[in-house]
């Protein structure tokens, strides 16, 4: 298991969005990797600005002199900012998403780095009741296409994808791990993987159940208290060290991701405390439960 730190781009951290439990990116990568890597992290997962002005250049210069990588691109930005829905009612920003998405995936084919898609992919507009003339079924069935045109794209570009089941607070579709490996078996593509995250987990499931079903295609976890707090010490709500020993048994060997603050702070002093805490915290369950 690999362990991952939240981070930003400046247009997200900075525009007051709830990312400011994350570390702030620089704009050309450097600088948030070797702070993640002083303090013992061996990745970020990036919520990455629109694709069109992403600097592949200074991430491949940034890859490679510092030997650091991103588990994952997420778009938080795109949908909080830039008002963008994969199941918009607005044909233009639906087609605007999913080409998004693709850049996405392109950008990290070529290290290895899977796009993410939360609340990009949307809900089922009027909650699918019929408001729009379609049931939820008819979104589902429409959401499984779009997922077959990614799948297509991400095999022509030797790149992945993963997809990560939302609370019903976020969203009303794919919502548990069991619905997820439902849309995969749907797809029907090896290029598409699932993210899961113990606080969406702690509201809509078992999480114990839910990893044992997902193993073998769950590419990365999202690794935070039920209350959003880093896992810096044993006293928080969920059971890490469970957690982790389980993990080993079904041999994960994935991403562990975990935000960089354990309060609504966003000072740097406070964020290294926490997040060198998680890192030696999570590394010692992971040491400790290694076959």
């Amino acid at each position: 298991m690999k362990i991952s730190i939240f981070s930003a781009c400046p247009e997200l951290f900075d525009g007051g969005t709830g990312y400011q439990d994350a570390v702030r990116c620089s704009a050309d990568f450097t600088a948030a990797f070797n702070r993640v890597k002083r303090l013992g992290g061996q990745g970020i997962e990036l919520a990455m600005c629109d694709p069109a002005d992403f600097d592949r250049k200074a991430l491949a210069t940034a890859i490679d002199e510092t030997g650091m990588t991103i588990s994952m691109l997420g778009n938080y930005y795109w949908c909080t900012a830039l008002g963008m829905n994969m199941l918009s009612p607005d044909e233009r920003v639906a087609r605007k998403s999913v080409d998004m998405f693709k850049q996405a995936i392109e950008i990290g084919a070529p290290y290895g780095i899977p796009a993410g898609l939360g609340m990009l992919r949307g809900s089922a507009p009027d909650g699918g009741h019929g408001g729009f003339g379609h049931t939820l079924a008819y979104y589902e069935d429409k959401f499984v296409e779009i997922m077959k045109e990614v799948a297509d794209h991400a095999e022509k570009v030797k790149g992945f994808f993963c997809v990560e089941p939302q609370t019903r607070f976020s969203t009303n579709m794919y919502n548990n791990s069991r619905q997820a490996l439902k849309l995969l078996e749907r797809v029907g593509s090896d290029r598409f993987k699932i993210t899961l995250d113990l606080k969406q987990m702690y509201v809509e499931e078992d999480i114990y159940q839910a990893l044992v079903a997902c193993r073998g295609v769950m590419y990365n976890l999202h690794f935070m208290d039920a209350d959003t707090l880093a896992p810096c010490h044993s006293a928080g709500i969920l059971d890490f060290a469970g957690i982790i020993e389980l993990l080993s048994a079904i041999d994960y060997d994935g991403w562990i991701v975990m935000p960089a603050i354990v309060a609504k702070q966003d000072t740097e002093r406070t964020q290294d405390s926490a997040i060198r805490q998680s890192v030696e915290y999570i590394g010692g369950l992971i040491e400790r439960f290694r076959k």
